[in-house]
C-alpha cells in the first residue's frame, strides 16, 4: 500500500472517529481551526475537498493527518501506532484531556504577512491548492506574466485552468482565448 494511501486510511479513521463522539461536536471549520491551533492549518476549502474524496496534494495530505492525529492524542486519548498503523484508545488512568481553544473571530482578525518560499518554486498542484485556499487576492512576485499565462495555455486544462475555473463559475462562458502566433 502507498503512503498515500495509509495517509487517506488514517484521515478516514480519525474522522471516524471524531464522528463518534457524542460529548463534541467535530465539524469541519472546528477541526480546521484546532488543527491550526495545533500548528497543522488547512484552509476548510482544501479539507473539504478531501472530504468530498477530491485529489489533493500530498504535503497537505500529510499535514492534515498529522493534524487529526496530534487533535485525537489531545482531546480524546487515542494514540497512532505504528506497528499495527491504526489509532488505539489510550488505557493509562493518568492522561488528561487537553481540550484545544478555538479562537474567535474577532481574534484571528490580524493582517497576514506575505509568504516567501526561499527552497525553490511550488508545483501546479500546491499553486492550484493555493489559489483554492485564497480568502481574498493572491499576487505571485518574480514570476512574467507570460509565464502565468503559460501555466493556462501550456499545460493540460486539468493541471491549473479547469481548477481555477471552478473557483470563479462565471468566467467559464467567455471561451478559449489564443494567443495571436506571430
Amino acid at each position: 500500500m502507498s503512503v498515500r494511501q495509509k495517509n487517506l486510511d488514517l484521515i478516514k479513521a480519525a474522522l471516524g472517529i471524531l464522528k463518534e463522539q457524542d460529548s463534541v461536536i467535530y465539524t469541519q471549520a472546528v477541526i480546521c481551526q484546532k488543527m491550526d491551533v495545533l500548528g497543522f492549518g488547512v484552509s476548510t476549502s482544501l479539507f473539504n475537498k478531501l472530504i468530498n474524496n477530491k485529489r489533493v496534494g500530498d504535503s497537505s495530505l500529510l499535514k492534515i493527518k498529522m493534524g487529526l492525529t496530534k487533535l485525537l492524542e489531545l482531546e480524546l486519548g487515542w494514540y497512532y501506532d505504528p506497528v499495527s498503523e491504526t489509532y488505539i484508545k489510550r488505557e493509562d488512568k493518568n492522561w488528561q484531556r487537553e481540550i484545544i481553544d478555538v479562537p474567535d473571530e474577532a481574534s484571528t482578525a490580524v493582517k497576514r504577512e506575505p509568504v516567501f518560499h526561499f527552497d525553490g518554486r511550488r508545483s501546479i498542484e500546491e499553486k492550484v491548492e493555493f489559489l483554492q485556499s485564497a480568502k481574498r487576492e493572491i499576487i505571485f512576485l518574480g514570476i512574467r506574466l507570460r509565464q502565468f499565462v503559460g501555466f493556462f495555455s501550456n499545460r493540460k486544462d486539468a493541471d491549473f485552468k479547469d481548477p481555477i475555473l471552478a473557483l470563479y463559475p462565471s468566467l467559464s462562458g467567455l471561451g478559449v482565448y489564443r494567443s495571436p502566433t506571430y
